[in-house]
C-alpha cells in the first residue's frame, strides 16, 4: 500500500496542507475505512474503500484561511447501503469539525465540514459509486 506520508512528501505544498490531509486520513482510518489518497494501490482490492482528492480553492486575505476542498470517493461491488454507511460516518465526524495542530513549533488551525455527496455512474453495472465532499480550512501560525 502507498502511505499518506510517501505520496503527500513532495506533493503537498505545506507542513499546514500537510497537517490538514493527514488529520483527514487519521480520522478516516480510526473509522474503520479503507482509505487511500490519490489512488487505491492494493493487492487484491478489497471493497469497499474510499480514495480522497485535495482541491486548494482560493485564500481568504480577510482571515488568513486556506480554502480547499476534499473529494472523498467511496466504490463498492456490494450494495449502495454499503456507501451509504461510510457517508453517514464520514457526515457525523466532519460536522463543524475543528482542531489544532503542531509541528517543529508552528501551530495549524483546522475546520473540516461536511457539503455533501452525489452518486456517481461508473459505467459497470456491479460497481457503485458515490463522491463524498468536505470544505476544508487551515489556518498557519508564523
Amino acid at each position: 500500500m502507498l502511505s499518506f506520508k510517501k505520496y503527500c512528501l513532495g506533493r503537498c505544498n505545506s507542513l499546514s496542507e500537510k497537517a490538514l490531509l493527514t488529520e483527514i486520513n487519521t480520522i478516516l482510518r480510526e473509522l474503520g475505512i479503507n482509505y487511500y489518497y490519490m489512488v487505491n494501490d492494493s493487492t487484491p482490492i478489497t471493497y469497499p474503500y474510499v480514495v480522497g482528492e485535495y482541491h486548494e480553492i482560493g485564500y481568504s486575505y480577510e482571515d488568513n484561511a486556506t480554502i480547499g476542498e476534499m473529494l472523498l470517493n467511496a466504490w463498492t461491488r456490494g450494495t449502495e447501503s454499503d456507501l451509504i454507511d461510510i457517508k453517514d460516518l464520514v457526515k457525523n465526524s466532519f460536522k463543524n469539525y475543528q482542531t489544532v495542530v503542531s509541528e517543529d513549533n508552528k501551530k495549524t488551525a483546522i475546520a473540516i465540514n461536511y457539503i455533501g455527496k452525489s452518486a456517481r455512474y461508473t459505467g459497470e453495472e456491479d460497481l457503485k459509486r458515490i463522491e463524498i465532499r468536505l470544505e476544508t480550512k487551515y489556518w498557519e501560525s508564523d
